[in-house]
């Protein structure tokens, strides 16, 4: 005797029952999805939490298929993480097991429209280090080159006096 089991991707797997083991019926009852999602540090804790709150509940709302598979709706679960460059919030919902990842991918959707009418910035993944260079004094440009080169000379000078460095996160 064997079990037979197919992948969601199409192989079928064919099992002798003395090599079972465990087995996870992932296609029963419900699935609850639970993700993070990265914002810049001086996020609104609660500016993101009541939007996820009025998405989870409008969103159903709003699409009758969403509607059928959504069982409970999209929350803010709290703080994952804090990391030098984002704050990692989780967020979760419980679905019908038959879609959740269509169910997760019509949330994120939203959530990109209403954070960025919300003014909520997702984490940009770089650092800025802002850092102060003193501009040479105004007699040490050559004259001759001020004037082959005019006005960029000045703006060069210019920008050089407040640099903005960007780093690559760690």
């Amino acid at each position: 005797m064997r079990v037979k089991l197919r992948h969601q991707n199409g192989p079928l797997h064919t099992i002798p029952y003395g090599q079972l083991g465990a087995v996870t019926n992932l296609s029963r009852d419900l699935a609850t999805m639970k993700f993070n999602l990265r914002f810049e540090p001086s996020t609104d804790i609660e500016t993101v939490r009541k939007a996820a709150k009025q998405i989870g509940l409008s969103l159903p709302e709003e699409n009758a298929e969403l509607a059928a598979e959504v069982m409970l709706p999209l929350k803010l679960q709290g703080i994952a993480e804090v990391v030098d460059n984002a704050l990692v919030l989780r967020f979760k919902f419980t679905a019908r097991p038959v879609k959740p990842t269509w169910v997760q991918r019509e949330y994120l959707k939203r959530m990109y429209q209403v954070f960025a009418e919300k003014g909520i910035q997702f984490a940009t993944g770089t650092t800025m280090v802002l850092q102060h260079v003193p501009a040479p004094p105004r007699s040490a440009v050559d004259p001759g080159q001020a004037a082959v080169t005019g006005v960029a000379t000045v703006a060069a000078v210019e920008l050089a006096e407040a640099a903005i460095i960007p780093l690559a996160a760690g």
